[in-house]
């Protein structure tokens, strides 16, 4: 549903641009269609790039009275092709530079993912001699799983330029970014370490879980490109953000146990390349990108059916120490042309 909202947005802006623009010769883009006065251009973007890195969650649940100890950590992993569909409306300056940039950007992956989701799991002392009698430093179980991913990134932006040079723009911008990553779990193989060998090395068959968690990072930043050639330029920005918030839901279908967290933190990127102007209209773009997300919060678990060795159906633990963090790497290729 949010991709077809995004791109029925995308084209209407497109459509709405058609309707109010006039169009005029263009001259060599990106800082000029040069002494022609036009005010204003509308862009398009389609393109295809490759996706890198990792969600995980980490949470530390402690019994004070008992003194025992657990931390988990699953970490899911991004690896897949993305399609680029990219566009916005750009205002220029009296010499027809860009100045003022409006853009709308949404991702999302084809076909199936690589990787596998990692869960470790570490007990304390008191926590090992409960479960299974005898003390085991270090990690205590360990399991791997084949995932299906779903993926759905969506990006809004406003930035302006000024001109130091006339080959040369830098400025602000501030936007608000989506990350939305769907996983379906399944085909578990786990291996216990030490005295969990005997009872907790095994494989399970199926689906073991679902997992969903969603990033929403308003954000500022700076820009700068240069145009280093008739033809060629190069660009990087940077963006940050103090108020990054990450929501994620995690049932554990074997144990019907359902968790929920939410996370608050920061999150950073940077982004840099080459554009290649083909024509007046047309250009090709090169780039690669990189972001982290960090975020702290509590996740509540509930048991919504009775399982063997689990709480009765209904308990509920609230309060649970939840990390939630991504770091992604990205390379893409764009086909990018102005009306």
């Amino acid at each position: 549903m949010l991709n077809r909202i995004i791109i029925l947005l995308f084209f209407a802006g497109l459509a709405a641009g058609f309707g109010s623009v006039e169009r005029a010769d263009a001259a060599p883009r990106p800082f000029q269609r040069s002494q022609q006065n036009e005010s204003r251009d509308i862009f398009a973007d389609f393109g295809v790039g490759y996706l890198y890195g990792n969600t995980t969650y980490r949470i530390d649940v402690n019994d004070p009275p008992s003194g025992q100890a657990l931390s988990s950590e699953l970490r899911f992993p991004l690896e897949t092709f993305l399609y680029t569909i990219d566009g916005g409306y750009i205002v220029k300056d009296r010499q027809g530079r860009d100045q003022v940039i409006f853009s709308l950007r949404f991702q999302g992956n084809m076909g199936s993912s690589s990787g596998k989701l990692q869960d470790s799991d570490w007990l304390n002392d008191a926590a090992d001699i409960i479960a299974v009698g005898a003390v085991n430093p270090g990690k205590d179980i360990f399991s791997e799983s084949a995932v299906d991913l779903t993926a759905r990134i969506a990006d809004v932006r406003l930035a302006y330029l000024f001109r130091p040079a006339d080959h040369v723009g830098v400025g602000p911008f501030v936007g608000y970014q989506y990350r939305f990553f769907d996983y379906t779990v399944s085909n578990l193989s786990q291996v216990g370490y030490g005295p969990y060998a005997a009872g907790y090395t095994g494989s399970i068959s199926g689906k073991v879980l679902t997992y969903e968690v969603t990033y929403t990072i308003p954000y500022v930043g700076g820009q700068a490109d240069m145009r280093v050639s008739g033809k060629i330029r190069l660009f990087a920005d940077a963006g940050y953000s103090p108020i990054a918030v990450a929501k994620d839901r995690d049932d554990h279908v074997l144990r019907a146990k359902l968790g929920k967290g939410i996370a608050r933190g920061q999150a950073y990127f940077a982004t840099a390349g080459i554009l290649w102007d083909l024509s007046d209209s047309d250009s090709i773009r090169l780039s690669g990108s990189y972001s982290g997300i960090w975020t702290r919060g509590l996740q509540t678990q509930y048991w919504y059916a009775s399982m063997p060795n689990e709480p009765p159906a209904g308990t509920e633990m609230t309060g649970i120490a939840d990390r939630i963090n991504s770091q992604q790497a990205s390379a893409e290729i764009l086909i990018s042309h102005r009306f």
